[in-house]
């Protein structure tokens, strides 16, 4: 009989043992603090625009252009140009429609 209580309270200090080592182990921080939290700004480099043109069926197609210049009004002309029926730097198969004046 004594030798089953000494078992038994063997087993409930090692299992109480074993408990508060786990909840020692376990890291205690804030759910914020495991957010990574990038200083980096991204920023768009591709400088990509859409526009419609016509294909040869009159269908308006969406493609990219893509526009360098830095100041708007340079953008509306190059937009511009490449809307223009008799462009000849965009795609094969399609056209501007926009006519010339």
């Amino acid at each position: 009989m004594n030798s089953n209580k000494v078992l038994n309270r063997l087993l409930s200090i090692t299992i109480i043992v074993f408990v508060l080592i786990s909840l020692a182990t376990i890291p205690i921080t804030e759910p914020t603090e495991m957010i990574l939290k990038p200083d980096i700004e991204v920023q768009d480099i591709s400088k990509k625009t859409n526009i419609f043109l016509q294909n040869k069926d009159g269908y308006l197609v969406k493609t990219e252009i893509i526009l360098e210049e830095g100041k708007k009004e340079n953008k509306i002309r190059k937009i511009i140009e490449y809307l223009k029926e008799d462009n000849k730097s965009i795609p094969k198969n399609l056209t501007g429609y926009l006519q010339n004046a």
